[in-house]
């Protein structure tokens, strides 16, 4: 399934994860902004998600994050999102060229797969009512105490590799890199899934949210 970038971008958000959300400068907002466009020209965002039943969860539960955070549900929707090979390229060209700059193109990037991450959700969450039903807030592998290797699981089940050409590298990262999987719980009561914090996170070393003081404190 085909998606799209918004118009807008959130600059902000790229700041932050360039550990410059204190300190926006003209000159940093004008290259964010240039790094955006770019972005949006190579990407050719992509979707695929599949509905996993009650009795096939419990390879994909794995930590006990995850199984909080799906613990009042029956059933599941796995989605991955991608911006495609291109961004993959750009990245690679720019890092040739000017490291800087491939640096915040990076940061661009990362929050326009964001954005495609929440518009697929958005649209989940919109099929899902129209079922009389809901879904939690999204879990990624990697979140909490869930093993990055859970990638490997999700794509299987996906047929990402297939639908949307989203791989896992040897070491569970994803390839395009620019690429976000996720897992939704389903029920037939509203339901937002449990939170989890840093002490348990994989990514709490690296985490640019927990170093600014700003975790996400939970699924979004």
């Amino acid at each position: 399934m085909d998606l799209s970038l918004p118009e807008a971008l959130s600059v902000e958000e790229a700041a932050s994860i360039l550990g410059a959300s204190k300190g926006l400068d003209e000159r940093t907002r004008t290259l964010i902004e240039k790094a955006f466009s770019e972005v949006r020209r190579a990407a050719s965002p992509k979707m695929c998600f599949v509905r996993v039943e009650q009795a096939a969860l419990s390879e994909l539960i794995q930590g006990r994050d995850l199984s909080r955070h799906l613990k009042q549900c029956d059933a599941a929707v796995l989605f991955a999102v991608t911006l495609g090979s291109g961004v993959d390229a750009l990245l690679r060209r720019t890092q040739l060229t000017d490291m800087a700059y491939a640096v915040i193109m990076d940061a661009a990037a990362s929050v326009a797969a964001e954005s495609v991450a929440e518009q697929a959700q958005e649209y989940l969450v919109q099929q899902t009512k129209e079922k009389g039903r809901y879904l939690t807030g999204r879990f990624s592998p990697g979140y909490g105490d869930s093993p990055l290797a859970l990638q490997s699981i999700f794509l299987t089940r996906l047929d990402a590799q297939r639908k949307i050409g989203l791989c896992a590298t040897d070491t569970c990262l994803l390839t395009p890199r620019k690429s976000i999987t996720a897992i939704c719980g389903e029920a037939d009561v509203p339901v937002k899934g449990a939170l989890a914090g840093c002490a348990t996170c994989a990514l709490r070393e690296t985490c640019q949210k927990r170093k600014e003081g700003n975790p996400c404190h939970g699924a979004v």
